[in-house]
């Protein structure tokens, strides 16, 4: 991807020339995981832009306001506009290699230069642990981006680290180890086991290509050996140190030693000029598109152009990407549906979730009622309160004791009634969530516009179960959109490509012993590989597991952890989300996004 943390490591360098002291005027959200940042700094006003979007993770500066914005503000919209609206940039911080990179921000009565001076999220203290002065510097809130493929969020948590909203809010049941919920603490993504970009040498490039196989591609190599290289570097690193983008590593000791000599060099020329700040950025054309862009020339690319910033670069690639092609129209059509739809089942949830909140007061309606009644006598006409047992109660003045007492324990039978039926309720909005979430992460994969309107379709599923003339006239007709491919064994391999392809592969075309496979944590593909009675040969689980890692939203990724198991493990949850399923018994497998030559 273009967004490695080679890159963000230069934005950073950038944003802090730029940043750093800028009050914040305002926050606008242009989509459902975009937001821009009015910015007033060094006498220039910019946009500081940044997006979650699982294929195009970003964060630079732009002097062009962004479009008009989503319908209905998100939660942490207002949070932004609460919190941050008015403070300062005191510093950006990224852990070396990683695509984290958060914005600490600040109120003070001070001017802009001692914001600049803070260090600190806490105020400094004299010798005794006093506070010196009430209006220095404080953090009031941390805004977060995570440019991490699929799993790329926009988190704001407070001083304490407490997580206010996010973006993509990530529960327990999509990854037990980073829960991303509201005033749950926050916790980053786990630190890279690979080497560091500041520590290049012959030595480290040599062990790098040692722990791949003779053969294999050498950009593949340096990825996996060291933190914050993307794809894109490390072809430019090996065109630079080779002549040849896909040169592959040697098998014999010498042109291995002099192989990562010159690699070493390379990447010293790459890394060493971002490091310090004093980086070219540029982009790269394709006759006139704008296929990457870069904190360095990118030579591999053939023709290649400097560009004055890397915001600028950055900007240039992003509009172009945009840009109103039919699949783009469509697919940020679908999109605006889709997050209409949240909004409204968020409202739901959290008018189920007040709903239940109030089951909590049952016992203590039906304990004031009975002490209503059992002081029935006691009560004076027109009384607004009364005291029994050394617990206050509330009454209707205009009511009688008793009638009071009845009106009590109408709010208790209403109270159980909302105990019986909201966790139903409940647990039916988050099953539509999670399946607008899973048509939004469908909606991202979709290779044509075709495919884009046919998901709208979906986003109600009641709807269009409603207008099929027969079950089976339906399902002749979805079959014939499902993709069918076979692996080297001649095995067949199924793939559905939407919420009801994926609900007619895995429920309708599949056999109880046919293999399952799906992209681990993302929405993605349902993928059947098809048996016939026998046991799946290790290579075509492989190539079938490549399938469903490609047609998933973790398909730029360089690997992919796939799940597989017997069609027969695999359950339906719920009725009006199609595709939505849980399963056990599964195995693992990691392997690279692939798709075997169609038959």
């Amino acid at each position: 991807m273009t967004f490695d943390g080679l890159t963000l490591t230069a934005i950073a360098v950038e944003l802090r020339g730029y940043l750093r002291g800028a009050r914040i005027q305002k926050v606008i959200q242009p989509d459902l995981l975009t937001f821009a940042l009015e910015t007033y700094g060094q006498h220039e006003r910019h946009w500081l832009l940044l997006s979650a979007e699982p294929q195009h993770p970003r964060v630079y500066l732009t002097a062009e306001k962004p479009g008009r914005g989503v319908d209905t503000p998100s939660p942490l919209l207002l949070l932004l506009r609460k919190h941050v609206e008015g403070s300062r940039i005191s510093d950006m911080v990224q852990p070396p290699g990683e695509r984290v990179l958060s914005f600490d921000f600040v109120r003070s009565q001070q001017t802009v230069g001692s914001a600049l001076q803070a260090e600190s999220t806490l105020a400094p203290r004299d010798q005794r642990g006093q506070t010196e002065r009430d209006d220095s510097p404080h953090v009031v809130c941390r805004l977060i981006i995570e440019a991490i493929s699929q799993y790329s969020n926009l988190i704001l948590v407070d001083p304490d680290g407490v997580v206010l909203d996010a973006a993509r809010r990530v529960s327990s049941e999509q990854n037990r180890y980073r829960v991303t919920l509201p005033h749950r603490p926050y916790v980053g993504p786990p630190a890279q086991s690979k080497r560091s970009l500041q520590n290049v040498d012959a030595v480290t490039c040599r062990a790098a290509l040692t722990e791949t196989e003779p053969g294999a591609a050498i950009w593949q190599a340096l990825v996996a050996g060291f933190a914050g290289i993307g794809p894109l570097a490390a072809r430019e690193a090996v065109f630079r140190a080779t002549g040849d983008a896909r040169s592959r590593i040697p098998a014999d000791a010498p042109t291995l030693d002099n192989v990562a000599a010159r690699l070493a060099r390379a990447l010293d020329e790459i890394v060493r000029p971002v490091f310090s700040g004093a980086f070219e950025a540029s982009i790269a054309r394709d006759g006139d598109a704008v296929v990457a862009f870069a904190p360095y020339a990118l030579t591999h690319l053939g023709h290649w152009e400097p560009r004055p910033s890397l915001s600028a670069a950055a900007a240039e690639y992003y509009r172009q990407i945009k840009s109103t092609r039919a699949i783009d129209v469509a697919r940020q059509g679908l999109l605006r549906a889709i997050a209409a739809e949240r909004a409204q089942a968020e409202r739901k949830r959290e008018s189920l979730l007040r709903a239940l909140d109030g089951t909590t007061r049952a016992d203590e309606l039906r304990q004031r009622g009975d002490l209503l009644l059992t002081y029935s006598t006691f009560i004076p006409r027109g009384a607004a309160t009364f005291r029994a047992d050394g617990i206050e109660i509330e009454l209707d003045p205009r009511l009688s004791a008793v009638e009071n007492a009845q009106s009590y324990f109408r709010r208790y039978q209403k109270a159980k009634a909302a105990l019986r039926e909201v966790p139903a309720l409940l647990e039916e909005t988050e099953l539509r969530l999670r399946y607008l979430d899973e048509l939004a992460g469908l909606a991202h994969i979709a290779d044509t516009a075709d495919a884009v309107r046919a998901l709208r379709v979906e986003i109600r599923p009641e709807q269009k179960q409603q207008s099929r003339p027969t079950r089976r006239r339906a399902v002749r007709r979805r079959d014939q959109d499902i993709l069918r491919l076979h692996a080297s064994d001649g095995a067949e391999i199924l793939i559905g490509r939407s919420a009801h392809q994926n609900h007619e592969v895995t429920f309708e075309l599949a056999r109880p012993d046919d293999i399952w496979l799906h992209a681990r944590g993302c929405p993605g593909a349902h993928v059947i590989l098809r048996v016939n009675g026998g046991a799946p040969s290790s290579r075509a689980i492989e190539e079938a597991a490549g399938a469903a890692a490609f047609f998933s939203a973790n398909r730029d990724s360089g690997k992919v952890t796939v799940d597989w198991t017997r069609r027969k493990l695999v359950r339906r949850l719920g009725k009006g989300a199609p595709g939505l399923v849980s399963y056990s018994g599964e195995q693992s497998i990691v392997v690279r996004p692939a798709v075997p030559a169609p038959h």
